[in-house]
């Protein structure tokens, strides 16, 4: 079971850090996104990461020792890639990739297969986002999803307190009416008494 942890920002960012730095990653998946990178002949313009790790484990490791120099157990990892420009798409908000992240998670688990990883031991969970721009000042443009499915997780909290708010003020509406009615019946039935 995984100790208490630290989600803030700055571990988020120390836990994608060393995620990256892994030997095969950095060979394999981070080649492709310096400017001009091709995959089969074409050049790439998003990919996105997903790694399966104990998240939970991780964090734990790295609020106990924020020095830590790599990961406390074995990764397996899957990415996926597009050469499409994002630029040239319709109604598409620069901020984001046109990589969804679905095809990096399904990699990620093909390759948990493959090293034979128990389930148990954690999940996939998309880490990185990049877009390459080619040949700009800044060239390539990444995200830390660590951080930004942190915020979206609280972002659902908060919708889902409002939503308990709602539930309770619908209750209350309920039997305020419910009162109302027995009132309006009672009333009711003394006049007929009468």
């Amino acid at each position: 079971m995984a100790k208490e942890y630290d989600e803030s920002d700055d571990n988020l960012n120390r836990l994608w850090k060393l995620i990256l730095a892994n030997k095969d990653i950095e060979k394999k998946y981070l080649k492709y996104s310096k400017s001009n990178a091709k995959f089969k002949g074409k050049p790439i313009k998003a990919m996105a990461l997903a790694v399966f790790i104990d998240y939970k484990k991780e964090l734990s490791a790295i609020t106990e020792n924020k020095s830590a120099k790599k990961l406390s157990s074995p990764i397996a990892w899957g990415w996926e890639y597009s050469y499409e420009d994002p630029a040239k798409i319709k109604g598409f908000n620069e901020n984001k990739t046109v990589v969804g992240g679905f095809e990096a998670i399904r990699n990620c688990y093909k390759s948990v297969r493959k090293k034979k990883l128990s389930l148990r031991d954690g999940e996939c969970i998309l880490v990185d986002l990049r877009r390459l721009l080619g040949g700009s000042q800044y060239p390539v443009i990444w995200y830390n999803y660590l951080i930004e499915s942190k915020n979206d997780r609280i972002l659902l909290a908060e919708a889902s307190e409002k939503s308990k708010q709602q539930i309770a003020n619908e209750k209350k509406e309920e039997e305020k009416k419910k009162k109302t009615l027995l009132l309006a019946q009672k009333k009711d039935e003394e006049e007929r008494k009468k």
